[in-house]
């Protein structure tokens, strides 16, 4: 399971967290995901979502459970990668950071939609896509 981190202003505007995986990793070198793995034993995915990003990127998130997506990461010659993923909303004054990535971004929605959908791994730029969509509808109450 993973997630994808957001922060949203008194007016609306997102910013999303991105984290660049470093470019000596096997798996996707240099692109950009979000935060996540592997469950432990009868952990819950929101449990899990908050307990990846705690560890891993030092920060608090609100899982939003409602908001989330199947997901299958397919690369030639590697296995193939299924997973949940869900949308959080950061919580908390911490910053960020994380010894597994070579950077963390925070960056506009309007950035984010203009970066290629190749800088990101697997489907993530789509697939994020459509759950901010899908969050905007929800909030409109739409």
């Amino acid at each position: 399971m993973a997630g994808t981190c957001f922060t949203e202003d008194g007016e609306g505007r997102i910013r999303l967290l991105l984290a660049k995986r470093s470019a000596d990793r096997e798996l996707f070198p240099g692109r950009f995901e979000g935060c996540g793995g592997q469950l432990r034993h009868s952990e819950t995915f929101g449990e899990g979502v908050q307990r990846h990003f705690r560890t891993e990127m030092n920060i608090d998130v609100e899982v939003l459970t409602d908001l989330h997506c199947f997901y299958e990461i397919r690369e030639a010659g590697s296995p193939v990668i299924p997973g949940i993923r869900f949308l959080c909303r950061k919580v908390g004054d911490d910053h960020p950071s994380s010894a597994n990535h070579s950077s963390l971004l925070w960056v506009a929605e309007s950035e984010f939609r203009a970066m290629p959908a190749q800088s990101f791994v697997g489907g993530l730029k789509r697939e994020l896509i459509e759950l901010l969509d899908r969050y905007r509808r929800v909030r409109q109450g739409g």
